[in-house]
């Protein structure tokens, strides 16, 4: 059913839309969306496949074929369930840079890298607090850093191939610790 924001049923909240130009392009195929709400998209380095998850703690990864004209181009290759995620609101995905690795953020503190080959966990990240807020995870642009916000206001780094918490350092132009939830970090 139609109607305006908000409405329609639960697949079709769920069904994930893909946006480009601020044109809506249409969502993926309502049979193939996650069963749950969509909190979390990230595109692979080469644009061919797209990663969703849900607040189920599942995530879908779908291709996009050889030239993605709109939703209807992706197909779902497959729906991962990972026991480590079941339950688990996912609220961020970050594709590393330079490694075959999905970075998955979700509820119950949860941070953790991902081989896309096999779709098992290789790395955790600890320390942040991820409970109720959608925080983000970001990765560095040369893939040596995953950076998440806290809902403890404090700003989070590691060392994406070794997990190290990395300590950051306030001056007087950047101010770290807040004292509300730290949604997201960023490279720019």
């Amino acid at each position: 059913g139609g109607g305006g924001a908000g409405s329609g049923s639960d697949e079709e909240k769920a069904a994930e839309a893909v946006v480009a130009l601020g044109e809506l392009l249409g969502t993926l195929g309502r049979r193939d969306a996650h069963a749950a709400n969509v909190n979390a998209v990230a595109f692979s380095r080469h644009g061919d496949r797209l990663y969703t998850g849900d607040a189920d703690g599942v995530i879908c990864v779908w291709d996009s074929g050889a030239r993605p004209r709109n939703a209807r181009s992706y197909t779902r290759l497959k729906e991962i369930r990972a026991a480590a995620l079941r339950g688990k609101a996912v609220t961020s995905l970050a594709v590393h840079p330079t490694h075959a690795q999905l970075i998955v953020a979700a509820h119950q503190n949860f941070l953790r890298a991902f081989d896309l080959r096999t779709f098992q966990p290789v790395r955790q990240y600890t320390g942040m607090v991820i409970n109720r807020a959608p925080v983000r995870a970001a990765m560095s642009p040369d893939g040596q850093f995953v950076v998440s916000g806290s809902e403890d206001g404090e700003a989070h780094m590691w060392d994406a191939d070794t997990a190290q918490h990395v300590q950051l350092k306030e001056t007087e132009d950047v101010f770290i610790g807040y004292s509300d939830n730290l949604m997201a970090g960023a490279w720019h």
